[in-house]
């Protein structure tokens, strides 16, 4: 549901012509990118998202396993609150000449933030296998 859901999000923007507010940035290695040049071998990425860090689950007791889940679902919301936020400064700054750039890097930040927490879920699921011998 959701990929379908942020598949209709980017047709949205990309039909819908946004002034660009630079929110975002673009950059590469050694080249400074800006929403005036081609973006050949520039990446886009949030300006002021800040990427949660996945804790790290280690549960051997009940109680240790019940401190896992409150940092777990501490750690779901900033990861919900990120994802927002990246998607906040994509609409800011999808313009004529960089959507699909746009589009593409939100895309792969959003599916790791994804693949991050499946990991962190899976860490909780085998420290409740744990907790629980």
């Amino acid at each position: 549901m959701y990929q379908r859901l942020f598949i209709a999000f980017a047709i949205l923007l990309m039909a819908v012509k946004l002034d660009t507010a630079a929110a975002g940035e673009l950059r590469t290695g050694s080249v400074t990118c800006d929403f005036n040049s081609t973006p050949m071998g520039c990446e886009w990425k949030p300006k002021d998202c800040h990427k949660p860090t996945r804790p790290l689950i280690i549960a051997s007791t009940v109680s240790g396993y019940n401190l896992a889940v409150n940092e777990f679902n501490d750690y779901l919301q900033r990861a919900r609150e990120y994802k927002e936020c990246i998607v906040n400064d994509a609409e800011s700054d999808i313009g004529d000449r960089f959507p699909a750039l746009v589009i593409k890097e939100v895309k792969a930040e959003t599916e790791q933030v994804d693949e991050d927490v499946d990991s962190a879920r899976r860490s909780l699921d085998l420290a409740k296998i744990g907790a629980n011998q």
